[in-house]
């Protein structure tokens, strides 16, 4: 069972590093757009860094596997913060082939190595849907004027500055980590490791998650300018958006994790594709924000749900890598293509979604009922 101290420390770092990245990182697209970067040369850019997660994310596992969760946390959440003050300089003298390396480097390498660290601690609860939640809720809670405030901030760096700042104050709380490790790693046991993926009902569910993560989620740069060519969001719309966002995070999780099962995991794939599906029969800046509201929902309800399937399967550190790779490598396609896409036919684009979200669902049922 997981350690009340480790949950603890766990929860709040997260929650200071949250707030600080809320500041600037949803807007990203629209500092793009203001140096030059256009639509499809964004799809580019996210795509490359998600490749470099890709390689990277079962790295990830093999490290806090063999080392520990503790000092993978520590490591990358100090490296956030230089990068944080390096893309501050970035924007402050408009270094556009610069900033675009830095935002690379942010994206391909801090996610996947905390995401893997934090959920093989999560993983310890005797019921870690429900552990989850709760973790999404208080990493979550500090961040609900985030967006809001960094609407104010970003035009000038000055969010980048503070985003380091407390990304330091969250890798000093890591080090209260107690030691999470997992057996010694040789050549041997990371083959074994990776083979997990031959077990019938985690390599369904890993075609389940691959199909689901080819899916813009609901910050991805597509919705964003979505958002502003047909829903008429403004930058002060947006950061409202974003800090609900923040709020359902805060209060859904919990809920979520509570009352965590097969059939609300159904339910939330359903309401996903309706999301999308909507989406293409409105102009309306309204409904539109209910929606989006409704995707963002329906999301966390899955994502809560997932990881409390994944983690009854056995496996540390590797296994939640060898997943975040198989994620990693659906959303590089989707952010290659979505922005072509897009330019194509916005409508075309949320239907091949909603068909996205029903053959991933088709794969979960299947796990169901075929999986050892």
């Amino acid at each position: 069972m997981i350690k009340k101290d480790n949950f603890f420390y766990l929860s709040i770092s997260t929650s200071l590093s949250t707030f600080g990245n809320s500041l600037w990182i949803f807007y990203l697209p629209l500092i793009f757009l203001k140096i030059g970067v256009d639509v499809t040369l964004q799809g580019i850019i996210y795509s490359i860094a998600t490749i470099l997660g890709i390689i990277l994310s079962p790295v990830s596992g093999i490290l806090v596997d063999k080392y520990s969760a503790r000092l993978v946390l520590f490591s990358f959440t100090t490296l956030a913060s230089l990068l944080n003050l390096i893309l501050y300089f970035g924007i402050t003298y408009n270094l556009r082939d610069f900033l675009l390396a830095c935002v690379i480097l942010y994206l391909g390498l801090i996610p996947p190595f905390i995401s893997v660290a934090s959920k093989v601690i999560l993983a310890e609860s005797k019921r870690p849907a429900q552990a989850y939640g709760l973790f999404l809720s208080i990493a979550s809670t500090p961040s609900i004027i985030g967006p809001f405030l960094g609407s104010f901030l970003i035009s000038n760096g000055l969010s980048l500055l503070i985003s380091s700042f407390i990304n330091v104050v969250s890798a000093a709380l890591r080090l209260k980590v107690s030691e999470v490790k997992g057996n010694s790693i040789d050549q041997r046991g990371i083959i074994s490791a990776l083979m997990q993926l031959k077990q019938k009902r985690l390599m369904i569910l890993s075609i389940s998650l691959g199909l689901f993560s080819l899916i813009a989620s609901p910050d991805s740069y597509i919705l964003i300018i979505y958002s502003v060519d047909h829903l008429g969001f403004g930058k002060t719309t947006l950061g409202i958006f974003y800090s609900v966002q923040t709020l359902l995070y805060t209060v859904v999780p919990p809920l979520i994790g509570r009352i965590a099962s097969r059939k609300i995991l159904v339910l939330a794939y359903i309401l996903e594709g309706i999301s999308f599906y909507l989406l293409t029969v409105t102009g309306s800046t309204d409904v539109g924000f209910m929606t989006m509201t409704l995707l963002v929902f329906s999301a966390i309800a899955w994502e809560v749900s997932f990881f409390g399937e994944v983690a009854k399967i056995g496996g540390r550190g590797v296994k939640f890598g060898i997943l975040s790779g198989i994620s990693s490598s659906s959303t590089a396609i989707t952010l290659a293509f979505s922005g072509y896409l897009y330019q194509i036919s916005s409508t075309l684009l949320f239907y091949s979604y909603v068909l996205l979200i029903l053959f991933s669902l088709l794969a979960y049922i299947i796990a169901l009922y075929k999986g050892s």
